[in-house]
């Protein structure tokens, strides 16, 4: 997606950010002492992320493209390891250590959070409990759950949803088990597959596109002390501005009587009221902030300077349209304003762009793959190019049949996994290339995508039973594994590690992560009760799939042409704005903004990113490219400081199960 006239420049205006000629060093393998410390701090990171995102729902530090608990976990082994290198250097980590660390919990993270593991666990459960004769779920499809994939005992659920009891009892856990270890298996060989494909393009977008992965830059200047981010005092101001903030604004938490230091200003209690203005909120109700959220302005100013403009400005400008429809009388249709949708459709053209960029790389594979072409050495790749189809194919075959399993058709199996991987493969390239702040495409997956074009009334109950219980996985994409994967090959190359091994090492983490969310989340639900009023949201995005599933039996539906209208919209303005860029015509607008327009979470940092974009312009056209990396240091302390007090307000406030402040969005 980096046009050839363009490439010079971009390259310009990130060559403080990421170094365009790596120095070459000496590979070092995986070591076990690393493993061994990130194993230990997997369960400590589940229990965290379960108070905060699933007990409280008070901040989601998985729902942005850095994991803020895990650059908070980094920070304290980059601090200790400081002491040790100074008193035990024997002791002391090697910054490919420290990326190791980095990347299992990532991979851990990226599973275990309240849209991933975490919702599967209330999930598959929801329908015994709640089945009651309002909703009628016993006579729509109660009896077509497969039992070997839900929980169906309904006393052992008790203590889940009504708390004061323990899940470490034998018929607790022979109950919730066997369906979660089929869970888990299947999890792994959806993360197995990623791992192919990010096998398949690691070459010709690290190497031959030479994207420029902005978001490990904080990872890799933290584990590398020759990088020199400690040394900078505007990387100590940026800190020191968001600890204060953070720490006052956390006192003012726990002790009302503490004045809070606002980080924005509610638009919506000056915005006019009814209809048509009311459509410019995200939702009913919603805030308007504009402000900043340090975390957010410093990630921004990472990112290329037409992207990061295109992002916030498409934003408002699918709100302003939002209000105009609502002004012709288009807000009674049933999914209006259709700007997941139309993001949807986004992503449908950059898949497009992306596949048709790789055609060349595509023969290459081929030839290696039938003909062993001794021409094209994939020694380095973290695996085989054989090996990476080979899997694609096997783990793709076992992912249709574990979905057929669950009643889905075995066409619309293939199609819905073909739509899932092409929209991971889309997150994982607009990650690496620009490093977008968030990409959740919240309830605009392939499930909805398939829904509305065939109709529910083309799809027999099986369908859409499979299609519902494919739900935990496709709520939202903002903390999706597979780019992870590919900025930990590209972590290891920089940091010195060697790229076999790591795909093995990322399904550890990935599957020990998800069992330590399993049993944290018992854990806690047996505690308190995941509908005792103790926990905030659990029992609501569980319930979503199951309601959505009684509608679309109650009532079939035909294709949503509404819905697909506005994915054809997408679609142009995307194919549009590649072929004028591609043409050496000057555009402002990126296509990525197009696809980031429909982000759930862009109604809370649209502004941060809008002032990210006048910072960088100004320093870049007046300061040039020295004050930028001067920025990039202020940016990065900013969210550093973020993620560390994050991670203390997290962690204290789970120890006590007490409501603390949230410092990410």
């Amino acid at each position: 997606m980096v046009e050839p006239g363009r490439k010079l420049a971009q390259e310009e205006e990130t060559a403080c950010v990421v170094r365009a000629a790596e120095t070459r060093r000496p590979r070092s393998g995986i070591t076990l002492r690393a493993v061994g410390l990130s194993l230990l701090l997997i369960p400590l990171n589940a229990f965290m992320l379960v108070h905060i995102e699933v007990v409280r729902h008070q901040a989601y530090p998985t729902s942005y493209a850095i994991f803020g608990n895990v650059v908070a976990f980094l920070a304290v082994l980059t601090l200790l390891n400081a002491g040790l290198r100074r008193w035990l250097p024997r002791f002391a980590l090697t910054p490919p250590e420290l990326i190791t660390c980095y990347i299992l919990l990532c991979a851990a993270s990226a599973v275990g959070n309240d849209q991933f593991v975490f919702l599967l666990v209330s999930m598959i459960a929801h329908t015994t409990w709640f089945n009651s004769t309002t909703n009628h779920w016993a006579e729509q499809f109660g009896s077509s759950l497969p039992p070997a994939l839900t929980v169906q005992n309904k006393e052992v659920l008790r203590g889940f949803y009504l708390g004061v009891s323990s899940a470490w009892r034998w018929d607790v856990m022979t109950t919730w088990l066997p369906p979660l270890c089929l869970w888990i298996v299947f999890l792994l060989a959806l993360v197995w597959v990623m791992l192919c494909i990010n096998t398949l393009v690691r070459q010709p977008w690290t190497e031959a596109q030479r994207l420029t992965f902005p978001l490990i830059t904080l990872p890799i200047q933290m584990a590398d002390p020759r990088e020199g981010l400690f040394r900078s005092r505007w990387m100590w101001w940026g800190l020191g501005i968001t600890a204060v903030l953070n720490l006052v604004n956390g006192l003012h938490v726990l002790f009302p009587t503490v004045p809070e230091i606002p980080r924005y200003i509610d638009l919506a209690q000056f915005w006019p009221t009814g209809r048509p203005w009311d459509a410019f909120q995200a939702f009913p109700n919603a805030r308007i902030p504009i402000g900043i959220f340090p975390f957010i302005f410093g990630l921004g100013l990472l990112m290329p300077l037409d992207l990061v403009f295109s992002c916030w400005v498409f934003y408002v400008l699918t709100r302003l349209a939002a209000v105009a429809q609502a002004a012709r009388g288009w807000d009674t249709i049933s999914g209006f304003p259709f700007d997941v949708d139309m993001a949807s459709g986004a992503f449908v053209g950059i898949f497009g762009y992306s596949l048709w960029q790789l055609r060349g790389h595509w023969r290459r594979v081929a030839r290696k793959v039938l003909y062993d072409d001794p021409e094209i050495d994939d020694r380095a790749e973290p695996m085989r190019y054989r090996t990476a189809v080979l899997g694609i194919v096997l783990g793709g075959a076992f992912l249709v049949f574990f979905a057929t399993r669950a009643g889905m058709s075995l066409w619309l199996a293939l199609a819905f996994f073909a739509a899932f991987f092409a929209f991971s493969l889309v997150v994982t390239r607009i990650r690496a290339e620009a490093g977008v702040t968030s990409h959740d495409v919240y309830l605009g997956g392939p499930d909805v995508l398939l829904v509305n074009g065939l109709g529910t009334e083309r799809l027999s109950r099986g369908d859409l039973m499979g299609l519902s219980l494919m739900f935990w996985y496709n709520r939202g994409y903002d903390s999706h594994p597979m780019p992870h994967q590919l900025e930990g090959f590209r972590m290891a190359e920089k940091s010195g590690l060697a790229l076999r091994g790591l795909p093995g090492l990322m399904l550890l983490g990935i599957g020990a992560g998800a069992i330590a969310s399993v049993l944290v989340m018992l854990h806690v639900m047996y505690q308190l009760g995941a509908a005792s009023g103790k926990v905030v949201e659990c029992v609501t995005l569980a319930g979503e799939p199951w309601n959505r599933l009684g509608t679309w039996i109650a009532s079939p539906s035909s294709t949503n042409w509404y819905a697909m209208s506005a994915r054809g919209v997408g679609l142009l303005l995307t194919a549009g704005l590649f072929a004028i860029r591609n043409a050496g015509i000057w555009c402002p607008f990126h296509p990525i903004g197009v696809a980031m327009a429909g982000s759930w979470a862009m109604y809370k940092i649209w502004s941060s990113l809008m002032f990210s974009w006048m910072v960088k312009a100004a320093v870049l056209k007046y300061g040039g490219r020295r004050h930028y990396g001067t920025l990039v240091h202020f940016g990065l302390g900013l969210a550093l400081g973020d993620c560390i007090l994050g991670g203390f307000w997290a962690i204290f406030g789970a120890l006590n199960n007490v409501a603390t402040f949230g410092v990410w969005p």
